[in-house]
């Protein structure tokens, strides 16, 4: 059991600089229409953001059908692919890229001199590989981030008392920090937690 790589929730300041390289860390994506989803000879344009690493791809969805609606019809959820694997709405972008593109240096660079290439998807939806929840329902999206925060808590420090005690107000500070990248309003709330 290593314990030097296990940070604490208070700390130094090596701790804020992981914080800080974390919350501003950003995956450069260039999204495409999934092409047997065209409904029309004209081909969509690619679609170039840099997402938030702790941000998550459902919350680009509306964005992303505002421009491929010319191009598609839509009959499902929104739903994300790399290279044939459909991407999870509830997991960080960050986390799946690390996990399918590897975290090595050699790696990172590899995938970071160019875009992630992410296919769009609006119909056929993959029920059998993605959790089928509406991704696009903000109490979907921050139920289930609460839940994830939860589970942290519990592998972290044995209990999730310290989350439960959370009121209202700052459960909802909590996602709504997630999704404008504020890494501020985010550790204001969790730096206030005792465990």
């Amino acid at each position: 059991k290593n314990e030097n790589i296990i940070m604490t929730t208070r700390g130094g300041s090596g701790d804020n600089e992981v914080r800080q390289c974390v919350w501003e860390g950003h995956v450069p994506v260039e999204f495409s229409l999934a092409r047997n989803e065209l409904a029309t000879p004209d081909v969509p344009p690619r679609v170039f953001r840099m997402v938030p690493r702790v941000g998550y791809f459902a919350l680009l969805g509306e964005e992303l059908f505002s421009i491929f609606e010319p191009y598609t019809i839509k009959n499902s959820p929104v739903w994300f692919e790399v290279h044939y694997m459909p991407l999870k709405w509830n997991v960080p972008v960050g986390v799946q890229f690390d996990a399918i593109c590897g975290v090595s240096d050699a790696a990172v660079e590899a995938e970071v001199s160019r875009p992630w290439q992410v296919t769009v998807h609006f119909q056929n939806f993959p029920k059998d590989d993605l959790w089928m929840q509406d991704a696009r329902n903000p109490e979907s999206m921050s139920w289930n981030h609460l839940n994830m925060l939860k589970e942290a808590f519990q592998l972290r420090h044995k209990s999730t008392k310290a989350l439960q005690t959370l009121s209202e107000p700052h459960q909802a500070q909590i996602w709504q920090s997630v999704v404008s990248s504020n890494r501020v309003g985010f550790f204001e709330v969790m730096d206030t937690l005792v465990i």
